[in-house]
């Protein structure tokens, strides 16, 4: 996972020369126009002067960088739902690569003040909070503390094909939940089953189960004890160690309503209700759940 967010961290690295420093101003603006990134870590303060910014979707990518190789990555969505902030040095004989942690980002670092102004495509926000250096296993790892930060910055708006928006929202228990991280597990040893999982920023994740081989457009009851045609539901805390994983008992209805086939990969795209119980009997009831998942 760190490898994959450093090298991403790199790629953008090469475009943001494109977003460099900006004197245009807009009086009329409720938001400067100015290109600014801050952040103290471990009481270390850090000005960053090359900048990058990004919006695919509704998902916003931004980035500061120094000549000393120092460089602040933080990837959320419009509502502030965080996908992982990493402070890393692109001089790679330096020990300095930390991340926000995979799972349950926001109860250890906090994106606030998330502010947009569509008219100049600027993003604006301040976040705090603490970094790994193993954003799995955090419980063991080296931490950095964030402090201060802020950024204030001019983004481009990536054209993409909206249905390579992949997503799985919802309701549960009348709040929003939407995801950021998406990924799939299963089809281990010739098998044809998977498990097609979003990861929002707090502790619940859930997946889509499906047989590549069988899968097809339809609306599916299921049984807690169902394999396939059915939702999932795990609540991870990552700061334990004999129970940091609780896959939770759910029923409900899936609608797949559309498979569609490309020459890397399938989309699935459909929507779901259910109720997922806890072994300590805490019930998530999950409504108006939407989905659009690559296989």
């Amino acid at each position: 996972m760190k490898k994959i967010a450093k090298f991403l961290s790199i790629a953008i690295l090469v475009l943001s020369t494109a977003c460099s420093s900006s004197d245009d101003n807009n009086d009329q603006s409720q938001i400067s126009s100015e290109n600014s990134f801050t952040v103290t870590v471990d009481g270390v303060n850090y000005t960053f002067d090359t900048f990058f910014a990004f919006k695919t979707h509704d998902n916003y990518e931004v980035l500061g960088s120094n000549s000393n190789q120092e460089n602040f990555y933080l990837r959320f969505n419009q509502n502030g739902v965080l996908d992982h902030a990493n402070f890393y040095s692109t001089d790679f004989s330096l020990d300095l690569d930390f991340l926000s942690s995979f799972y349950n980002a926001k109860s250890m670092f906090t994106l606030s003040d998330l502010t947009f102004d569509s008219s100049q495509n600027i993003v604006n926000a301040s976040f705090n909070g603490t970094l790994f250096e193993d954003d799995i296993d955090v419980t063991n790892s080296t931490t950095v503390e964030v402090q201060n930060g802020s950024f204030n910055l001019t983004y481009i708006v990536n054209e993409v094909d909206v249905n390579l928006d992949e997503h799985i929202d919802a309701a549960i228990n009348g709040e929003l939940y939407e995801t950021v991280k998406h990924g799939r597990s299963g089809g281990a040893a010739g098998g044809t089953i998977y498990q097609l999982f979003g990861v929002s920023d707090n502790n619940i994740v859930i997946s889509i189960d499906v047989d590549s081989n069988t899968v097809q457009e339809g609306t599916f009851n299921f049984a807690s004890d169902d394999v396939v045609n059915r939702v999932s539901v795990e609540t991870v805390n990552p700061f334990s160690i004999t129970n940091d994983f609780e896959i939770l008992s759910v029923t409900g209805t899936v609608t797949i309503d559309s498979i569609i086939d490309g020459a890397a990969f399938d989309l699935f795209q459909g929507s779901f209700s259910a109720t997922a119980t806890s072994e300590a009997g805490e019930v998530y009831v999950i409504e108006n759940g939407i989905f659009n998942l690559s296989l």
